[in-house]
């Protein structure tokens, strides 16, 4: 199939979220990065609970082949318009862990009033996330991060003006200071100072629905493989800094 209908179909469905404006629904989009080193699928959703409250919802899984590679950080961007959502405060944050083996994130963003207070390298600054340590670049324990094959799932409970209207597509759109895309993820290596920074810009497949009882699923790798290939031929669209 050539990437022309793939592109067609994510845009058709970005365009659907956006237009959805009801109160007390949620928007749910699943994100991606194949490039190597660091590697993550994962999805993003908005959980609209009055004009002032809403939950953001951001699930990572590392997919990295390398098992000293950590995910240690993640970020967003807050659309900051009233007409998408203006964050004011991250009321609360929780995160667990599947499997629970000793990951430990915490807020970050928090020190500048979640503006633009978390630096991403080449991707400018961004305004909540979380991390191993205080800040997304370097501090904390590389393996209190997210191993291979480990899955964390980070709750912001957030409050603000306009809340009905925040989707998780106008975050994914939502531009940071040096004008890259709304999410960032980072990953960091255990033994090594190899280290990757990625913009979860690409809008992924979903994954496909369990099978009808009595039907043999297909092999894991063949399932991974066909997300990988999603994520790939979408990824050719985003525009990557390093």
């Amino acid at each position: 199939m050539s990437a022309r209908p793939l592109v067609r179909c994510a845009l058709g469905a970005i365009l659907a979220l956006c237009a959805s404006a009801a109160p007390a629904r949620a928007d749910l989009l699943y994100i991606g990065d194949s490039e190597l080193p660091g590697v993550f699928t994962g999805s993003i959703e908005v959980k609209n609970v009055s004009t002032t409250a809403a939950v953001v919802t951001i699930k990572l899984t590392n997919t990295s082949p390398s098992s000293t590679l950590y995910l240690t950080g993640l970020a967003f961007n807050d659309p900051n318009s009233s007409t998408k959502g203006n964050i004011s405060t991250v009321s609360s944050f929780s995160a667990s862990y599947s499997p629970a083996t000793g990951q430990n994130f915490r807020l970050i963003g928090g020190s500048t009033g979640y503006v633009d207070g978390i630096s991403t390298g080449p991707f400018g600054n961004l305004d909540i996330g979380a991390s191993v340590g205080s800040t997304w670049h370097t501090s904390g324990i590389v393996t209190d991060g997210l191993q291979t094959g480990e899955t964390g799932t980070f709750t912001f409970n957030v409050t603000g003006t306009a809340m009905n209207l925040l989707s998780a597509a106008n975050i994914m759109a939502a531009k940071s200071t040096s004008g890259a895309a709304g999410i960032a993820v980072r990953f960091r290596d255990a033994y090594s100072s190899v280290n990757d920074k990625d913009l979860a810009a690409v809008i992924c497949p979903p994954p496909p629905p369990p099978p009808p009882p009595g039907v043999v699923p297909a092999p894991p790798g063949l399932v991974l493989a066909g997300m990988g290939f999603g994520c790939l031929v979408l990824g050719r669209l985003r525009l990557r800094r390093k």
